[in-house]
């Protein structure tokens, strides 16, 4: 037996395994965060505007009294006239405004809007209704001071109906005159406190006047009573 086989072999050293630097550590980002949002509220401002908007849409179409055909006065005397309005369509309508003291409104209701071609297209809703009120405002106290109350709507209806009505009541605003205009399908009345004049021409709702069925009998005729009805010439 050989040396070499016999002769046990050395030992030799285990293999370390390769050093590899630390892990990092790990660095997760996170999404930037929203800006937070500011609720709008509405200011006096944009209020106001809205409710101008809508009064702007509130038309009262009441006939005139001197030029309106179809128009017939009845009776006239000293501050108030009454009369009678048959001009179709236009008759199947209501219009009435008032001033007294310190409140002042009015209304408008018009039917058969579908006849014409003019009124067909915006009146075709079965319903549409548009209004602003407010009641014990302060919130403009340097332009419009103190508002009691005051409303505003639009309406439209059934595709042949429209209507709009506004009022309102600031304390202390007071009129230089009392007035109202009624006028509700053929029958038509008019007052005015003190009689107005007829160079105010539409302000003027009634002056200081009598006359009977377009006959003058006393002062300023009105009505189907007017010169410009009559043809006769005021000197």
């Amino acid at each position: 037996m050989s040396t070499e086989e016999t002769a046990p072999k050395p030992e030799t050293a285990p293999e370390k395994a390769p050093e590899t630097a630390p892990p990092a550590d790990v660095v997760v980002s996170k999404p930037a965060a929203a800006p937070a949002t500011t609720r709008k509220t509405l200011t006096a401002e944009e209020f106001k505007a809205a409710q101008k908007g809508i009064n702007d849409l509130v038309v009262i179409n009441y006939p005139d009294a001197n030029s309106t055909e179809g128009y017939f006065t009845i009776c006239q005397g000293f501050i108030c006239m009454w009369s009678v309005y048959y001009d179709m369509p236009s008759c199947c309508s209501m219009n009435d405004e008032c001033t007294c003291l310190c409140c002042q409104g009015g209304r408008g209701m018009e039917c058969f809007t579908c006849i014409a071609e003019e009124s067909r297209k915006p009146t075709k809703s079965c319903e549409t209704c548009i209004g602003v009120g407010r009641c014990c405002d302060m919130t403009d106290m340097e332009g419009g001071g103190f508002i009691c109350c005051e409303e505003s709507a639009v309406v439209i209806a059934y595709c042949c109906t429209r209507g709009a009505g506004k009022g309102k009541c600031i304390p202390g605003l007071f009129p230089e005159i009392i007035s109202a205009v009624t006028q509700d399908l053929c029958c038509d009345y008019r007052c005015q406190i003190p009689p107005g004049k007829p160079e105010n021409g539409r302000e003027c709702i009634h002056p200081l006047g009598v006359s009977c069925c377009g006959s003058v009998l006393y002062g300023e005729g009105w009505g189907s009573a007017h010169p410009s009805r009559t043809g006769e010439s005021k000197e």
